[in-house]
């Protein structure tokens, strides 16, 4: 299962809470609350893993950078924390209790912090969902923030918010006195980096009182896309039964049934469309699901010369022939 598939779900408190990551700290925090089943309680030994071959293909990445900057965004993560205030009391927490770093598997693993659970696990309401994909494309932790915000308005298309609390979920109470360059930035950019790499339209403009900024108000819908490969879909492709969704959902918590659907019509395309297509779906779907199957070379194939060759300062023979082994099948 590829994590773009996967989908984030956050309370809205945390969205609103006040913290600051860089670009791959934020990355890295998305990708492992994407794993989690927001119905589910979050238990304290749980982990959640982040290999850098699927790091690099979520994003874009280089592996020869995908290696250092999965580690330096672990590293930092670790002494990252949120503030939140609801108005009777401010809490301030971090957001990992827990990270590791395997160089020979080349992966990161992390704990979330206790304090943090009420805000990713037991969802019942006050939550927002999003593809993980959808932010695959931005270059900017300010456009992540930004489009986290909107997508807790998606249903109106209108966010106003008071020019303070923007500044404090960004972290940035102390910098930009100035809104010209608080606009200059963080606000225009973000908004351009989002119409041009999320299909969203966006307007945005500062409500003054008296004579400074009071209120920022930003409108925005989706545009409208054409499907993936539209002309090999085959024509008037159905619909899924509400049932068949919410099934779906129950099955597969952290996934997105309208990218298995996508999926799925792509699929059938140019085979005989099934009887019954909602339960055809849910039969791909049960595959679909799977992480596929792993074409890395075998340890057994790789030679003493390729490990003598290929060895780093500091690498065991095992360290080595893992290495090579991913580096295979990537």
């Amino acid at each position: 299962m590829e994590l773009k598939n996967f989908v984030v779900t956050k309370a809205n408190a945390l969205i609103q809470a006040s913290y600051r990551l860089n670009l791959n700290e934020q990355r890295l925090v998305l990708c492992c609350v994407a794993q989690l089943d927001p119905r589910q309680p979050l238990a304290k030994d749980d982990l959640f893993t982040v290999n850098v071959a699927d790091f690099a293909a979520m994003f874009s990445l280089d592996m020869k950078n995908a290696y250092r900057e999965l580690e330096d965004a672990a590293t930092a993560l670790y002494e990252r924390d949120i503030r939140t205030h609801d108005g009777k009391a401010r809490e301030r927490f971090r957001w990992v209790s827990y990270v590791k770093y395997e160089t020979g598997e080349s992966r990161v693993t992390l704990r979330f912090s206790y304090d943090i659970a009420p805000y990713l696990s037991l969802l019942r309401e006050r939550f927002t969902s999003y593809q993980l994909e959808q932010i695959s494309s931005l270059r900017s932790t300010y456009s992540i923030r930004l489009f986290e915000f909107l997508m807790q308005y998606k249903k109106t298309g209108r966010l106003i918010v008071l020019l303070k609390d923007f500044k404090t979920w960004l972290e940035l109470e102390s910098q930009y006195p100035r809104f010209f360059d608080l606009q200059r930035r963080v606000i225009d950019p973000a908004v351009q980096e989002l119409r041009e790499k999320n299909q969203l339209d966006i307007q945005w403009k500062a409500i003054k009182k008296s004579r400074s900024v009071e209120r920022l108000e930003f409108t925005f819908k989706f545009k409208e896309e054409v499907p993936l490969s539209a002309a090999a879909l085959p024509a008037g492709a159905p619909e899924l039964k509400p049932a068949t969704i919410e099934r779906f959902r129950e099955l597969y918590p952290r996934l997105d049934p309208y990218a298995c659907k996508n999926a799925f019509d792509h699929w059938t395309a140019t085979k005989k469309r099934p009887a019954d297509y909602d339960q055809a779906f849910l039969g791909f779907a049960a595959k679909w699901q799977q992480p596929k199957p792993s074409k890395s070379k075998q340890p057994s194939q790789i030679t003493r010369e390729e490990i003598e060759k290929h060895a780093r300062p500091g690498e065991s023979w095992d360290d080595v022939r893992s290495r090579l082994s991913r580096k295979a099948g990537s």
